[in-house]
Formats: structure tokens, sequence, C-alpha cells
């Protein structure tokens, strides 16, 4: 999108956001399942597993240069010189017709350059959700919600079933959301949900159940025979992680692909049931098969969520989870995929090879152990192998 150029603005270094290491994580997600030389994906593990650790140091702008010197690696390239900056648009939110800037600014936290000169813009008089690219977003894609009465009409979804959805409208306001999500159709989601209900929704952006929030792919026609997949995020990540992160939404495509539901709730043990009580009083589905998948803290979770359920699943999904190589009475018996990366930090690849051993004279269960691989790409890379296992256990 061509841009009018009206505004010189500069903004100092901060500390890199969520949205800095998302839209980097999804960038390497992207780039993982493009490139599957194991030379190159050897020499990105290595700084991968150092992009994790910092994460969980709370080093943000560090986790950023990492996750751009291992995509880099991974390309076989050298990292581009603007690949540290920061790039947003001012406000994301905007009436038709109104100003907006894109503001540069150093996303990992030291040696900050000059930035270069910023840009800005005006809305279109539609409304919409705008994607602006090209050379002057440093070739990333960025949103730019256009939309009427916007605050009134937020405010109008803080109850019941959309409080979360309106509360994640006002970080998208505020620049403070952590990936580009599209402000307008989210709120027109929204909107037809409070009006209608969710029975004609086959995307929903973010619903309130209880004490779980989640996003969910349902198609229309969905039955009670239509087989469901929970998914459960690692920690420090959200109900966008499944959707859209985890090797760039692959786990939702494989569902689509099949015509099942999927749903990725913000992680606890008590989501899973909280998922299907709202199918059965939104959408009066009671699923005959359901399946629960979990990344690390969230595989733990899955695991725990079991004990909650009236009925035992179809079958849990584990990558690297962090939980004990024993499990509990619940998940005794239960079929079990299970899946860890070679350069997985120690202690979760133990508890894995533990519990893979207890799994490997048993029919209805797999585990693999995937070689170039760590914490994050494991789940991108055995999941195609974990949703034919699923297949199988359909067929059984």
């Amino acid at each position: 999108m061509v841009l009018v150029l009206s505004l010189v603005l500069a903004q100092p270094a901060a500390p890199a956001t969520r949205a800095d290491m998302a839209e980097r994580t999804l960038r390497m997600e992207r780039t993982w399942r493009q490139v599957q030389d194991p030379a190159r994906r050897r020499a990105a593990v290595d700084v991968l597993s150092r992009a994790v650790g910092a994460f969980f140091a709370n080093q943000t702008g560090q986790v950023c240069q990492l996750l751009d010197q291992a995509e880099a690696a991974l390309r076989n390239e050298t990292v581009s010189p603007s690949a540290g900056w920061r790039v947003r648009v001012v406000p994301p939110v905007v009436a038709p017709g109104e100003p907006y800037q894109l503001v540069y600014s150093w996303a990992y936290g030291s040696g900050d350059p000059a930035p270069p000169t910023p840009k800005a813009g005006v809305a279109p008089d539609r409304e919409g959700d705008i994607t602006l690219d090209g050379p002057e977003t440093l070739g990333r894609a960025l949103t730019l919600s256009v939309v009427r009465d916007f605050e009134s009409r937020r405010a109008a979804l803080e109850q019941g079933d959309t409080l979360a959805l309106a509360r994640a409208l006002t970080q998208i306001r505020e620049g403070q959301y952590e990936w580009n999500a599209p402000a307008h159709a989210w709120l027109v989601s929204g909107e037809r949900g409070r009006k209608e209900g969710w029975k004609n929704h086959e995307e929903l952006p973010l619903v309130q159940a209880e004490n779980t929030v989640f996003r969910a792919w349902i198609p229309k026609e969905a039955t009670a025979k239509t087989p469901v997949v929970i998914a459960l995020h690692g920690a420090g990540g959200s109900e966008n992680m499944f959707y859209e992160g985890y090797g760039a939404g692959l786990a939702r495509e494989l569902a689509q692909k099949r015509g099942w539901i999927f749903m990725t709730p913000r992680s606890s043990p008590t989501a899973p049931a909280n998922c299907l009580k709202w199918l059965q009083e939104a959408r009066g589905l009671a699923p005959e098969n359901v399946f629960i998948m979990g990344h690390s803290a969230g595989g733990g979770a899955t695991v725990s969520s079991l004990a909650r359920l009236t009925v035992p699943p179809t079958g849990m999904v584990l990558f690297a989870p962090a939980t004990g190589a024993a499990l509990p009475p619940a998940a005794q018996g239960v079929p079990t995929f299970l899946a860890v990366g070679e350069q997985e930090m120690a202690a979760l690849k133990t508890v894995s090879e533990r519990m893979g051993a207890l799994l490997k004279d048993r029919s209805d269960s797999k585990f693999m152990m995937v070689p170039n691989s760590e914490h994050l790409m494991i789940v991108a890379d055995a999941l195609e192998a974990s949703y034919e296992w699923m297949d199988q256990r359909l067929a059984d």
C-alpha cells in the first residue's frame, strides 16, 4: 500500500513487547515450515534454544535478537540491518478518514541506532481491516483497523461471553495487544454474537466461558460426531499460540482440513471442561470424540484436566510436556501421542523419555523423538504426525 508521507516521528528504544516477540516467532514458524534442510535446521536450533532461555529469563530484547538470528541461520543468510526495528501503527484503530502514523523504535534493547525516517498516512473512507506493507513497513504486514464509533461499540460488548473480546479490543486500540489482530472483524463478530448467539459462527475471535477464554473454529455443519481438538499453550503463551503461532497456525489448518472443531483456550486444567460445557450450551453439541493437546506447561495442564472431564477423551497429545513421567489415575489408560525434540532442555527431555518408555508397549499410543528440534519447534515438527495418529484412533 502506498502511504501518504507527511510527518517525521522518532521514538527511543523501549523494552521489546509481546508483540515484538510474537511477530518474530510467527516469522520463524513460517520459515521453519518452508525450510526442511537438516543442516540449516540444526544451525537454527542452537540459537532457538538460547531464545527460549532468554524468554524464561524475561530478556525480551534478547529474545527478539536471537529469533532474528535463528531465522537468518535457517535461510542461510545474514541478519537484515532492519531486523531490529519495531514498526507500529499509531493508533492502530481509527475512524474513516483519520490520520495515523508509522512509529519506528529499536526492539533489541541496546545500541539504539538512528531510526529510519518515519511515515504517516490517512485512513480510507471505508470501514475494514487494512493491511499496510511494503518498504515503509520494512516488509512487515501491519494492520490498520478502520471503524466508526469504535469505543461505544466496543463498550457494548463488555458483558457476558464477549467480555474478554471487549478487553482485547481495548488492548488493540491502545497498541498493547500481542499480535496484528483485525479489530474491525473481531468487533463485528462480537456484535453478531451478542445479537444472534454463536450458532452460525465458524470462526470465533475471543469467547469467555466461565473463567476460560478461548478462540475457536467450528464448522457450521458440526454435529456430535465431529471430532474436537482442544489445544493448551505453554507458559507465557496465550489462546493465540496454537491458533496462529505454533507452525504458523498448522494445528488449526490440519483440523480445518478434516472438518473438525478446533478450540484454543488460555491454558488451565479447567479449560477443556469449560470448552466442552460451552459447546453443549451454546451450540448444542456433546462431542463423541475429544482430543486434548498441550505443549510444555500446557502438556501438564492437559494431563491435569482429565480428572475434570465427565468422559475420558479419545486421546491426548503431548509436546515436550512439563509434567511428571508417571501419569495420574485419570490419565492412565488414555491413548497418548508424545513427542519431544532431541535438543530439548535436559529436564523435560528426561521426563518425556521416561514417559515414552511407559508407553512403548501400548498399541494405542506413540512416542516420537524428533531430530533437529527443540522446545519451541517440536510442536510444528510433530503436528502432522499427531493428527495422523488421531486419525488412526478414530478409525480403530
